[in-house]
């Protein structure tokens, strides 16, 4: 039953998308013959910085992705040292330990 309700709605929005590009071409003439070729220069640029905002925002998210991951393996060792307290405190291993948390925050925040 959901699959054809995904189907259903999947359709109605193919059936809108010619409506779509039918629109825009009609309000781009519109735009052209109510204020001219300044009104298209601004629809062109709007649509030069839609693409720059969409790259910047891919950059970002794989930036967000890399420093997902540095977290990720920082909380890991966090999450050993915790569960390990008794056996780090009784080998000594404080110091190691602390150094490698450290360095893995070092990594994570450049």
């Amino acid at each position: 039953g959901n699959d054809v309700a995904k189907c259903y709605e999947y359709l109605s929005w193919i059936g809108q998308m010619f409506m779509c590009f039918f629109n825009l071409g009609g309000g781009f003439c519109v735009v052209l013959y109510s204020i001219g070729y300044s009104g298209v220069f601004g629809i062109l640029l709007q649509g030069l910085i839609l693409l720059v905002v969409m790259r910047v925002g891919s950059m970002t998210k794989g930036a967000e992705g890399r420093a997902l991951a540095s977290a990720d393996e920082r909380l890991g060792l966090v999450t050993r040292v915790i569960e390990g307290v008794k056996a780090i405190k009784f080998s000594a291993w404080e110091d190691r330990f602390l150094d490698a948390i450290t360095e893995r925050r070092a990594k994570e925040c450049v």
